[in-house]
């Protein structure tokens, strides 16, 4: 049944913008967002709404309402409909902004404004907001093969590793993997070293851990971790 009323959530957001697509405002959990009404916004609104759908497509949660009541709209006037005081307003350009974004802060928002003649538009915004990447955990293993060479298999992974993506360089350079998963699987020759780096990413930061591999050409491991970085 979620999943239903999501469908039918986002048909009823597209059906609110038209043929445009919603905004996409992404954030880093902990600091200010703004979500920026078009800069192609009639001059002469009445009357504006910021809200989130509510539990079924027709539902509205209203954060806040700000009305025009004079002609000199420089001092407007608006009030917070929402319980979450972290919401707030800029009246000079309808923007709304949120103080400390958390993750639950994530979804859609609609921008409502109506102008001097009644007439309504509706924007829409699909805020995502991500936490700082944890430290990467890394766990190795290797093998010797026949004919000296050494098969390696590394596994990364961060707490909280939702939405996130890894990348594998050996040295600079992008190793191609069939998926973007956390575990890359390696040959390396007998008697060689390799810097092999995981990078682990979302859309508002990064870490990654570096280290270096050393094969023998016999049953002995050694392993050199570099340090990591994070963005």
């Amino acid at each position: 049944m979620w999943g239903l009323a999501l469908v039918l959530t986002l048909l009823f957001l597209k059906g609110l913008q038209g043929q445009d697509s919603a905004k996409r405002v992404v954030g880093l959990s902990g600091t200010c967002l703004r979500l920026w009404p078009p800069k192609t916004l009639a001059k002469n609104i009445e009357s504006v709404q910021w809200k989130r759908p509510g539990p079924s497509p027709s539902e509205f949660s209203v954060i806040l309402t700000w009305k025009c009541e004079s002609d000199h709209c420089k001092d407007k006037n608006w009030t917070l409909n929402h319980l979450n005081k972290r919401f707030g307003f800029i009246t000079q350009n309808l923007s709304l902004t949120i103080q400390a974004a958390q993750q639950q802060d994530s979804g859609f928002y609609i921008f409502e404004a109506t102008d001097e003649h009644g007439k309504v538009k509706n924007y829409t915004f699909q805020v995502s907001v991500f936490d700082h990447v944890g430290e990467p955990h890394v766990l190795q293993d290797s093998k010797v093969l026949e004919g000296g060479r050494c098969q390696v298999t590394l596994s990364c992974s961060v707490p909280s590793g939702d939405n996130v993506s890894y990348d594998w360089y050996r040295g600079s350079v992008l190793i191609e993997t069939a998926r973007n998963h956390s575990t890359l699987e390696d040959q390396i020759d007998a008697n060689s070293s390799h810097i092999y780096t995981c990078n682990v990413s979302n859309s508002v930061s990064w870490t990654n851990r570096t280290f270096i591999l050393h094969c023998p050409g016999d049953s002995q491991r050694k392993w050199s971790t570099l340090g990591s970085n994070r963005g």
